[in-house]
């Protein structure tokens, strides 16, 4: 590989890492008292940072429990994306690319039809952000393309 397309790839691979740690940062706000990431996804869904008045105390206890899940189970995909960018990808291995991908579009279909289907479209906008930030460095990181 050209010193120019390791350059090129380098980036591409350094802008799905800084996608992982920023989706990282806001999971952990999730899971970890007091819990800020939250605070996004009720701006999201209910239009003010906070549960809504009429959740009871024992609703508003499970949906944080619910919350902070998601944020763990995020982390942790999220640490397998930092893995998989920052070494197989980084040289190039076709199976290491394709796992990061098909993850990130199970994730992205599912979790939306899920939102949509639900009533919350507002999650489903909200993952394209996400998916945008990973999907771009992947597109660029595609095996059979020369970087440049």
């Amino acid at each position: 590989m050209s010193q120019s397309n390791e350059k090129t790839r380098n980036l591409w691979v350094n802008v799905m890492l800084a996608a992982a740690c920023a989706t990282i940062l806001l999971s952990i706000g999730m899971a970890v008292p007091p819990y800020l990431g939250i605070s996004y996804f009720n701006f999201l869904m209910y239009g003010a940072p906070s549960f809504p008045a009429d959740i009871s105390a024992e609703g508003i206890r499970y949906l944080t429990f619910a919350y902070s899940l998601i944020g763990c189970i995020t982390i942790g995909w999220m640490v397998v994306m930092i893995y998989l960018a920052n070494g197989p990808i980084r040289r190039g291995d076709d199976a290491a690319w394709k796992a990061a991908t098909l993850s990130m579009v199970i994730w992205f279909v599912t979790d939306s039809t899920a939102s949509v289907a639900l009533g919350y479209w507002q999650n489903a906008v909200s993952n394209v952000s996400l998916a945008v930030f990973f999907a771009v460095p992947l597109f660029m990181l595609r095996p059979g393309r020369s970087v440049r």
